[in-house]
């Protein structure tokens, strides 16, 4: 079987070009399926605030904050699987790519079997454990629980072949999966609530829908690679060691971000209830998709560090970091002005006056920016093995975060604004230290030069951005909807031009008038 399996013909490693027209494409292609995830975003919460009140948003998002910690239960190797496949699919080193696969195949299915019976002993325990604030929900709670937790479950086991795919640099793959999956539960969940369905009916369809993507993305990965073999005769110990050490760096990272988004709504619902919770995870939502963008774009710098590491192309990596940087700041500046400056009238025409009278968003904008405009790099340094130290950072700042959160809310009386301040902190820290010094490290510039690379053209370009957003704000009239139509038309217009003429490469200019000209 090894015999054969080396027998393969090594493929042709793809020129630095092409490489980047490759990540144009998975970029752009994640863009657009994330934005079916966006509109559904925006639509599901309004539809269970209106149909099901505000007190049951906040036991749905309450939900999805306890069940999010099973995901720990990967001990942070998933990105692993999208490392190894790119690097041994550069070698053409099949045998190698079936043992680390596997042994990580072996891994999520522990995973999925423990996550099962914690899910079980929880619903069990929840009469105990659950806010007092939550008791009258107690029973729509306990199913909402069990299904959200059985769907994390198999969300568990199939990191394996979404690894395979994303390892191929088929992000459009999972895009349409993923998208398509998505408005079809979407179109279950609609007609459930308006004829009066309860929470736990929308927990049954979420986990009807998993299943079937995940069924759907274990045959794409067969497909895509049939030299893959995934059996247990391929676990050794040593394997497991490799994605342990792999893993335990992302770990830290993972528990980190869970730490400070999900444990801080848990925090929320103990002590001012359900419908905090629901107010505060209205503005994390509006972060989370700026996040998951920029999650999108950066995760394609993984396979590709690891493909430039492994054919000692350090001028091809340097330039991807570098790029990856300022390309990152320009993504990232435009959408914390839009939420930092606008977000209180998004938040009232969306939801409501209720969910825009404290100044969430802006403070949560304000720190979650320099997340957003060094992605590219984390990404990067995953792919390059080196992750550790900003997930160990991460995870320092974030439980400093969660103490800081319950000294402001318990003893200083702060609410909801200190614990966005504080979750602010926790995440820029990071990004604002660890990241940029290992960046420098392996691109062998300044500070000075790093920061001029990464962050003074973006600045620069949307100045006239901010002065419409600005004026929007101050003298567009007392209608949100006005704000919003002044500062996003006239600067946006203003930003498709400058990002027109001095940040979209000419090739790519070439294929989009050529598109609109067929």
């Amino acid at each position: 079987m090894n015999n054969k399996l080396q027998a393969d013909t090594l493929p042709s490693p793809p020129t630095e070009k092409a490489q980047q027209n490759s990540m144009f494409r998975n970029v752009g292609a994640n863009w657009l399926g994330h934005f079916v995830f966006i509109v559904g975003g925006f639509l599901l919460p309004r539809m269970i605030g209106d149909h099901l009140g505000q007190e049951r948003l906040g036991v749905w998002d309450f939900g999805w904050a306890t069940v999010s910690y099973l995901n720990l239960l990967t001990v942070g190797i998933a990105s692993s699987v999208n490392r190894y496949v790119a690097k041994f699919r550069t070698t053409a080193q099949w045998t190698e790519m079936s043992k680390t696969v596997s042994c990580c195949a072996c891994i999520f299915t522990g995973s999925a079997i423990a996550g099962l019976f914690i899910t079980i002993i929880l619903v069990y325990i929840l009469p105990w454990v659950a806010p007092p604030s939550f008791l009258p929900y107690l029973k729509e709670t306990r199913l909402l629980l069990l299904c959200l937790g059985l769907s994390v479950c198999i969300d568990l086991f199939i990191p394996t072949y979404v690894g395979v795919i994303s390892g191929y640099q088929r992000y459009e793959l999972l895009a349409i999966i993923e998208a398509t999956c998505y408005v079809l539960l979407m179109g279950c969940i609609v007609p459930v609530l308006l004829f009066g369905g309860s929470l736990a009916y929308l927990g049954a369809l979420v986990l009807g829908m998993r299943i079937v993507e995940a069924f759907t993305k274990r045959l794409i990965a067969r497909k895509l690679c049939p030299q893959l073999i995934i059996s247990p005769a391929f676990v050794t110990r040593k394997g497991l060691q490799t994605v342990f050490f792999f893993g335990s760096k992302t770990l830290l990272a993972t528990a980190a971000n869970m730490g400070l988004y999900q444990g801080n709504n848990i925090l929320i619902a103990y002590f001012f209830g359900p419908a905090a919770v629901a107010v505060y995870a209205r503005s994390m939502a509006l972060i989370t998709h700026a996040n998951k963008l920029l999650f999108h774009y950066g995760r394609v710098f993984t396979p590709s560090a690891s493909h430039f590491q492994a054919e000692g192309d350090y001028t091809s990596l340097r330039n991807l970091l570098l790029q990856g940087v300022q390309r990152g700041a320009l993504i990232a500046l435009p959408l914390a002005l839009i939420l930092g400056i606008l977000g209180s009238s998004l938040l009232r025409i969306w939801m409501g006056t209720s969910y825009a009278e404290i100044p969430i968003l802006p403070v949560l904008a304000l720190g979650h920016f320099f997340v957003l405009a060094q992605v590219g790099s984390f990404y990067a340094l995953m792919g390059l093995d080196q992750h550790g130290k900003p997930g160990l950072a991460s995870f320092v700042c974030a439980v400093a975060s969660l103490t800081g959160s319950i000294i402001m809310v318990k003893f200083a009386h702060v609410g909801l604004l200190g614990v966005a301040v504080s979750v602010s902190l926790a995440v820029a820290v990071p990004y604002l230290t660890v990241i940029p010094w290992l960046a420098m490290g392996i691109t062998g510039i300044s500070l000075k030069k790093y920061l001029t690379e990464s962050l003074l053209k973006p600045i620069l370009l949307c100045l006239p951005f901010i002065a419409c957003l600005v004026g929007a704000r101050l003298w567009a009239g007392p209608s949100d909807f006005s704000v919003l139509i002044f500062g996003l038309g006239f600067g946006g217009l203003g930003l498709i031009t400058m990002y027109w003429i001095w940040v979209v490469p000419m090739a790519i200019k070439h294929q989009i008038l050529g598109f609109i000209g067929r």
